[in-house]
């Protein structure tokens, strides 16, 4: 009789045992899973947040003040002149000329500054080029 009490007790403590267990476990995943779904707010949150701010800087570069329309405008002017002076002279465009012009494009389409031309950038320079030759 004694044997069964013991081994009574040892299954009841084996049970208790494995219960907390199982609640440590459900405490531990709920968590975890907590913490996920705060990460996964975090990050969202900063994605929104870097979307946004690229949207805010993309806007304030493609914002040209007054002063700095006319500056670009000025330098289109100048360079289409000379393309258009040496084309009416017949002469003829040689690999540095070719270089340089297109160098002298790049800066005057490159709104932001960046050394590349995006596609806003580059449709705008063709709108220049088209006002420029004809």
């Amino acid at each position: 009789m004694e044997e069964e009490a013991a081994a009574e007790a040892e299954a009841e403590r084996l049970r208790q045992e494995e219960a907390a267990a199982a609640e440590e476990a459900e405490r531990l995943k709920a968590e975890a899973e907590a913490a996920a779904a705060k990460e996964a707010e975090r990050l969202n949150t900063e994605e929104v947040k870097e979307a946004d701010n690229e949207i805010k800087q993309k806007g304030k570069a493609n914002t040209l003040s007054k002063n700095a329309k006319k500056r670009m405008k000025d330098k289109k002017n100048k360079l289409v002149k000379e393309v258009k002076a040496k084309l009416e002279n017949n002469e003829e465009f040689t690999t540095d000329d070719v270089n340089d012009l297109a160098s002298k494009w790049i800066e005057i389409a490159d709104v932001d500054g960046s050394g590349t031309i995006d596609h806003d950038e580059l449709s705008e320079l063709v709108k220049k080029l088209d006002e420029g030759f004809d």
